[in-house]
């Protein structure tokens, strides 16, 4: 009994000793902390980074054990029109909606980074497990009835937080039911109008050359020819100003008006007013910027746009970008630039309402740049 005690006893005594050697061993020829001189802190969105020259791979420390992909800065044009936007007081535009997840209508112009929006949507639909994406076939073309018939019942099916999007004309809401929001983005109109020409002559790598080629017009410039030869042999779609792939951003936000397809002066005049039935029209040269400012406004549908960007953009971009293209030269350049000057004109004047509005909501910074036109 005396034997049991007294062992009891040494063992209380030998263990905190053992511990503390083994304690001092690793606080001594551990890791040990990591110096500043050669310590990089990384930033992402919502996560904190150290890593120094010694380490194998980055420590993260954050409350998920995901990592996200870092987030660059977001710096945009200046606005070149400095005043207020007395327009954007009186509007829609702008204006963030925090109620409960609406239903929007997005207008994809072709090659304006659709598919893109896509991925990006339906990242977020999984994430959240609510809402849905529904595609709208062609109807850039199409009757003021079938669009309102069209689009009425896809939002009567919709269910809340649902995005509908496609190849579609402004329709006005007094004719929809749901209430909708509106978003769009457009691109530089040369930039825009070159990928598409040589998209539907040699597709990508999500959509074959052959299923396009189909699609071109009897008038259209042949499958092997360029942007050079379809200005030189006057070719409909690079001479024909009535043409809708020339200026379809005033003829798509103008709406179904028989004006929007004759007059072009009308169609840009319109298609301005337009805007303002807009939550917000972002731009494809700045879609981080955009899906950013997509967040602010309408937090319920696109919390976690940006950063479902970051993640999907280069497998998006290398499935979507044009299998070949070769750009204009400086005289097809002018040509085509003059006769896109009204959808140029619009398109200005969305990205400078946008960069104005991004810069009153403080998301991102602006700089100034000089640009050649």
């Amino acid at each position: 009994m005396k034997t049991g005690t007294l062992n009891s006893n040494l063992w209380c005594i030998i263990m905190p000793i053992f511990i503390f050697i083994v304690l001092f061993y690793l606080y001594t020829y551990g890791p040990g902390p990591v110096s500043s001189s050669n310590t990089q802190i990384l930033k992402y969105d919502g996560v904190t980074t150290s890593l120094t020259s010694q380490d194998p791979a980055p420590q993260y420390h954050t409350k998920s054990e995901t990592m996200k992909t870092p987030v660059n800065e977001l710096v945009f044009d200046c606005p070149v029109d400095t005043e207020d936007g007395k327009e954007d007081n009186i509007a829609l535009y702008g204006k963030p909606v925090y109620e409960s997840m609406r239903k929007v209508l997005f207008i994809s112009m072709p090659k304006c980074g659709t598919r893109s929006f896509v991925w990006i949507v339906d990242k977020i639909i999984a994430s959240r497990h609510c809402g849905a994406r529904v595609n709208v076939d062609y109807m850039l073309a199409g009757t003021s009835e079938y669009a309102i018939k069209t689009l009425g019942e896809k939002l009567r099916m919709a269910e809340d937080g649902t995005v509908i999007h496609g190849h579609y004309r402004y329709v006005s809401t007094d004719n929809l039911p749901e209430n909708p929001v509106y978003l769009s983005m457009l691109r530089d109109p040369l930039s825009r109008f070159e990928s598409h020409f040589y998209f539907m002559r040699h597709g990508d790598d999500d959509i074959s050359k052959e299923q396009l080629i189909l699609k071109l017009g009897k008038a259209s410039a042949l499958p092997n020819e360029t942007l050079d030869d379809c200005v030189e042999h006057k070719r409909i779609e690079c001479s024909s100003p009535q043409n809708i792939r020339q200026n379809p951003y005033i003829t798509s936000f103008c709406g179904h008006a028989p004006q929007c397809n004759s007059d072009p002066d009308y169609a840009l005049k319109q298609a301005k007013k337009n805007v303002d039935k807009f939550l917000v029209i972002g731009i494809t040269e700045d879609y981080d910027l955009t899906m950013a400012v997509f967040e602010k406004l309408l937090p319920s549908t696109f919390k976690g746009a940006r950063q479902a960007y970051t993640e999907t953009k280069e497998e998006s971009m290398a499935k979507s970008k044009t299998s070949h293209k070769k750009p204009p030269s400086p005289n097809t350049y002018s040509i085509l630039r003059e006769r896109l000057r009204y959808d140029y004109e619009f398109y200005n004047y969305v990205k400078d309402r946008f960069h104005r509005l991004a810069e009153r909501m403080g998301v991102g910074r602006c700089q100034t740049v000089k640009h050649d036109d």
